[in-house]
């Protein structure tokens, strides 16, 4: 999906029919409605815990924007969860529908907190005891905001107020962060972050109405926009696949459709969803293989073969009982050697190999990766010691006789590349483009704003900094990569994007549930698929 200019978007919110999910939707109602029940939906099924997270602070502007967090929070409120209303504008500022509404909760008896009651709304303490772990929707400005103006005194002490509440509560940004504008990028967004004065919201997920704004092709814009979700608005597919004057596809939930069990055939078994061969692990790294091949399975892959080593194969089956172990090699063998490849090529034959997690850098393991580029597998996922161990001759990934894919972080880009992880960092698409021109294989640069790179630069709006913790991220990720590989017939960029898209969503409904936690790569694993 491409992002759109909001000219763009204005004019499809004046032709797109309002859509109906599922029936659950009535038909007729507006594109409003789609937005606010996707909202409500989101906040409540995805981001909102069992135990925790039912308390909502609303805070809402004159727009459509702060009509959505006001309508969606109501609509909240009668779900159970408990609901504040915070105006940022003055009563008389805001358009009739939204005074209708506004008329309709006084009715009702509901309190709304206004700036011209509150004085310093935002201190608004003295008029409400708030709850110790909110989740905060910003509707206070939208797409439509102008960076060239200057923000009010009140919206910009509403937009300190709520970013006052980083790392204690959940922070909502509806369409987009507040402050932040929705059109720039490259070195107009460099100009505006040095010379802005403005507030921005830093939030902590962004819920995008219909597509991904132009700004967010941007990597440090994830300081303000945290992971982001798309809500789907019934935009046709037509204009969404062709975009505006952006390079990048933004990878959206519809990717891991062709990888749902629930579209499979009812004569569907396990010799018909892919065999999976991971070979890893070494005597320093036994965690690795089993990681991986954890992804493998969660990631719906009939069957999983670890090949390791003998002194990993006990840690390995403990993991899980559905991997099928071979030792192969001698019982006292620490390290890989190319003959224990060289005795496996028949039996590997048709299969979506893993290899690389935990196998120890060393001139076997590049050999080993050599017998593999040359063996008769259905497709190849390199992860971890299987790139350093080529990083002096990447061009040989070329040689690779099946669909290949790369899932290398920024310091193995850097070695591939033959540069510093801060000329990686500097220019990551440029790097992404350049390592997949040379290798010739889907690459997965990951990191913040992970990209996908193959014959189109795909990039990841969602995933989050608590899954930099513990390693064994890239382990669950390669055999996820392989389980999806085996699904699409050799697709290596289908499959990658949307392996990367799972990986990061797990990663996020716990981020969601423990906001201050680091998250381990096991317990990862165990949120995959859980959509």
């Amino acid at each position: 999906m491409k992002a759109l200019h909001t000219t763009t978007i204005y004019q499809l919110d004046k032709i797109t029919p309002a859509w109906d999910r599922d029936g659950e939707i009535p038909d007729g109602l507006s594109l409003m409605n789609a937005a606010v029940i996707g909202i409500a939906d989101f906040v409540a099924n995805k981001i909102s815990a069992k135990d925790t997270g039912r308390d909502i602070i609303s805070c809402f502007g004159a727009g459509n924007n702060g009509f959505d967090a006001l309508w969606s929070a109501w609509i909240l409120s009668q779900s159970g969860f408990n609901v504040d209303f915070f105006a940022v504008a003055e009563r008389d500022k805001y358009p009739k529908a939204m005074q209708d509404f506004l008329n309709y909760l006084d009715a009702k008896g509901i309190s709304v907190y206004y700036a011209d009651e509150c004085g310093d709304c935002w201190n608004a303490r003295r008029h409400v005891s708030f709850p110790k772990n909110p989740i905060i929707l910003d509707g206070i400005l939208g797409i439509g905001f102008n960076p060239s103006r200057s923000l009010s005194t009140g919206t910009a002490k509403a937009i300190d107020w709520i970013n006052s509440w980083q790392g204690k509560a959940q922070i909502i940004a509806i369409d987009i962060p507040s402050g932040l504008p929705a059109n720039v990028a490259g070195s107009d967004y460099k100009e505006f972050v040095q010379n802005h004065e403005a507030k921005v919201v830093h939030a902590s997920t962004t819920l995008t109405m219909g597509c991904p704004k132009l700004v967010m092709q941007e990597p440090s814009v994830a300081e303000f926009c945290g992971n982001v979700y798309t809500i789907d608005l019934g935009y046709s597919e037509e204009v969404l696949s062709r975009g505006c004057d952006c390079e990048i596809d933004f990878v959206t939930e519809a990717a891991i459709k062709p990888f749902s069990i629930a579209g499979l055939p009812w004569n569907a078994h396990k010799g018909s969803l892919g065999h999976i061969g991971v070979i890893a692990g070494s005597g320093k790294y036994s965690g690795a293989a089993g990681l991986a091949c954890i992804g493998a399975l969660r990631g719906g892959a009939g069957l999983c073969t670890c090949y390791t080593l003998p002194c990993c194969a006990m840690r390995v089956g403990a993991i899980a009982p559905e991997i099928i172990l071979q030792a192969v090699a001698p019982e006292n063998a620490l390290e890989w050697e190319p003959e224990f490849i060289q005795g496996l090529l028949p039996e590997l034959v048709g299969k979506v190999v893993v290899c690389g997690p935990g196998m120890g850098n060393t001139l076997a393991v590049a050999e080993c990766v050599k017998l593999l580029l040359a063996s008769e597998c259905k497709g190849l996922v390199l992860d971890a010691d299987a790139l350093n161990a080529i990083s002096n001759q990447p061009g040989i990934l070329r040689t690779a006789g099946c669909p290949t894919i790369i899932t290398p972080h920024p310091g193995e880009v850097a070695r591939l590349l033959n540069c510093s992880v801060a000329d990686v960092e500097k220019d990551r698409c440029s790097a992404a483009k350049r390592l997949h021109e040379i290798t010739g294989a889907v690459v997965i640069l990951k990191g913040a704003r992970t990209l996908i790179c193959g014959e189109r630069l795909q990039m990841l709006l969602n995933g989050n900094q608590g899954m930099a913790t513990g390693g064994g991220m890239g382990d669950v990720l390669a055999g996820l990569c392989a389980a999806f590989l085996a699904r699409v017939n050799g697709d290596a960029e289908v499959a990658a994007g949307a392996a990367a898209w799972v990986h990061a969503y797990a990663g996020d409904l716990i981020h969601w549930r423990q906001p201050n936690a680091p998250i381990r790569a096991s317990e990862l694993a165990d949120f995959i698929w859980k959509i």
